[in-house]
């Protein structure tokens, strides 16, 4: 199809250019680029199509007399300035901005109709963000077809790691202090129980520091007769923490569909309330106005998603909390 002259796309309101990778709409014409129409998920003039809107026949100049011919630029102008604060009005699509890291939401999950604890899919889509189908579909099988748990190989390596990441603090914390206790839980076992082998290691421990260790201090250590009882211990709690590995693999993605399936809860049950989105002064000067649902969804997406900082967090306080329990154990702090 062939553009009208200073013809711009409706979602992002530049104007096309030579070159632009550009689509029609097959039922009025609209043309979009590639990438807006794929963000927006169908043409932005959906909504007219019943009544046989024509995107053309809007572009189409008014006819003029003579007297009027020199002035005809001007109305082209004054229609162009009409239509994009028609597109405003009528429009409640919005700007690809709003919906980040999912360019093809609309158009893969908004025809989604089943439901997920309640709440549309939708909305769990925009607020998993990332590696969604999977999760999407693990989901449902928990919600339709009666599944108790699921495998999550990123929760079996990562441990509470994994829950940080996802968001999931309540879980994430439970199992970090289960992690921990198994820490100090060993190191207060070796001392009831090795109390033999703790003396020898502290020793052991202070000529390291020293650099004074040799090698008859190595292969006195050990022979010291409680070495089998640590043996055990470390065992026991290599066990246990493969034990709560296994566990958080198998239940990871059944607590991440409750934490999601929550979280949308509260925001939809807020907004029942008479709770509303207003637009920061940041995106209110982009080009469109976003309306409640788009704002919905921004918040879902930016509350949602993952995150680097608390696992990194979570990460620090493992190394601290266990670094104090093994100095506590090989320097003679006492438990």
């Amino acid at each position: 199809m062939r553009l009208p002259e200073n013809a711009f796309c409706p979602v992002c309101n530049k104007v096309f250019e030579e070159g632009d990778d550009i689509v029609f709409c097959p039922e009025c014409g609209t043309p979009h680029h590639r990438d807006c129409y794929k963000a927006v998920g169908h043409c932005v003039n959906r909504g007219l199509h019943a009544s046989g809107y024509s995107y053309y026949d809007d572009m189409k100049p008014q006819e003029v007399n003579e007297t009027e011919e020199e002035e005809t630029p001007d109305s082209l102008a004054s229609i162009f300035e009409s239509f994009k604060k028609d597109e405003k009005e009528e429009n409640e699509q919005s700007n690809p901005i709003f919906f980040p890291s999912i360019p093809e939401f609309d158009s893969v999950y908004d025809k989604d109709n089943e439901k997920i604890g309640g709440e549309s899919v939708s909305d769990f889509a925009v607020t998993i963000r990332t590696n969604i189908p999977r999760f999407i579909n693990i989901f449902k099988e928990f919600e339709y077809k009666g599944r108790k748990t699921s495998w999550n190989w990123g929760a079996f390596f990562f441990g509470s790691l994994y829950l940080f990441f996802r968001k999931m603090y309540k879980q994430g914390f439970a199992f970090l202090c289960a992690f921990v206790a198994v820490v100090w839980g060993s190191c207060f076992a070796m001392t009831k129980l090795a109390p033999n082998y703790v003396e020898a290691a502290k020793g052991f421990a202070q000529l390291y520091a020293q650099n004074k260790l040799t090698t008859q201090d190595v292969e006195a250590l050990a022979k010291i007769p409680d070495i089998s009882k640590v043996s055990i211990i470390l065992y026991v709690s290599i066990a246990i923490i493969l034990v709560i590995r296994i566990i958080l693999a198998l239940f990871a993605d059944k607590f991440y569909k409750t934490t999601v399936c929550d979280f949308i809860k509260s925001v939809n049950n807020q907004l029942k309330d008479g709770a509303s989105f207003v637009q920061t002064p940041m995106f209110s000067a982009q080009n469109s106005e976003m309306t409640q649902l788009q704002m919905k969804r921004y918040y879902l997406a930016r509350r949602g998603g993952t995150s680097f900082f608390m696992p990194l967090m979570a990460g620090l306080a493992i190394y601290f909390l266990s670094s104090l329990a093994l100095s506590t154990l090989f320097y003679g702090i006492g438990l």
